[in-house]
């Protein structure tokens, strides 16, 4: 995977050698997109639609705040009490401990592949 987009994305000469390893090496080289949009929900229920609803329609699947936000405000694990600690949204102690361990490690790369595919598979 490659980072695309006109900012930020992979050199033109990065490009150029993977493409030649990839017909050499029988690899593939997919563009990742940094920025996507997500559309309206279009549930019945208002519960669901609210709670699919984002408030902004552009998101950065790989960013790694915006993946540790996603995870409190959709409440996908239980908070560590009933009242939402300061910071970022909630405290992390009652998540999956591989989860806790990469958040307290900084182990980005890690979170924001959870991110991206947490995004892909809504």
């Amino acid at each position: 995977l490659v980072e695309g987009g006109e900012q930020g994305g992979a050199s033109s000469t990065l490009l150029s050698l993977l493409k030649s390893f990839q017909t050499q090496f029988g690899t593939k080289v997919e563009k990742i997109n940094t920025k996507e949009s997500f559309p309206k929900s279009t549930a019945i229920d208002d519960t669901v639609r609210r709670r699919m609803e984002r408030t902004c329609p552009t998101i950065h699947p790989w960013d790694v705040k915006e993946t540790l936000a996603e995870l409190h405000r959709r409440g996908y694990y239980p908070r560590a009490s009933q009242k939402k600690e300061q910071g970022q949204g909630g405290s992390t102690s009652r998540w999956p401990k591989v989860l806790q361990v990469a958040i307290e490690g900084g182990a980005e790369l890690a979170i924001s592949s959870f991110g991206a595919a947490l995004f892909y598979l809504q």
